[in-house]
């Protein structure tokens, strides 16, 4: 586009803007002063305080919360890291122990009956 085509559409543009504005209900335009209005209370709040980023409002009870959440979030995650290997730990068993119990004839007795081991685990447990 040349420069002559867009100052003849934009001159054109608000020439007919302008006739529309002239036939705009009274109720319409209070309602656009309103919202003018508002705009301009809300840009000169940010300009008071100095900031470009949108700034979003909070309640005053939020902050400490979210920071106690945070941190007893932290500290459960932590915590529970810092268990689990040594529970991990005590639940299996070296290799060696398992071979040496199979190696000996005298525990087969608990063996052949596993199954009713660990129903009664099961019991004991659920009880």
């Amino acid at each position: 586009m040349n420069d002559s085509f867009e100052n003849k559409l934009i001159a054109l543009s608000e020439k007919t803007f302008n006739k529309q504005l002239q036939n705009i209900d009274e109720d319409v335009l209070q309602r656009l002063r309103q919202s003018r209005q508002n705009a301009v209370e809300v840009a000169q709040m940010q300009v008071k305080t100095k900031s470009n980023a949108i700034t979003v409002s909070f309640p005053s009870w939020l902050s400490p919360v979210s920071t106690a959440t945070a941190f007893a979030s932290i500290a459960l995650i932590a915590s529970s890291l810092w268990i689990q290997p040594v529970i991990q730990a005590e639940l299996t068993a070296s290799p060696l122990e398992d071979i040496s119990m199979l190696m000996t004839s005298d525990e087969f007795e608990l063996y052949e009956n596993l199954d009713f081991y660990i129903w009664l685990e099961d019991e004991d447990n659920a009880s």
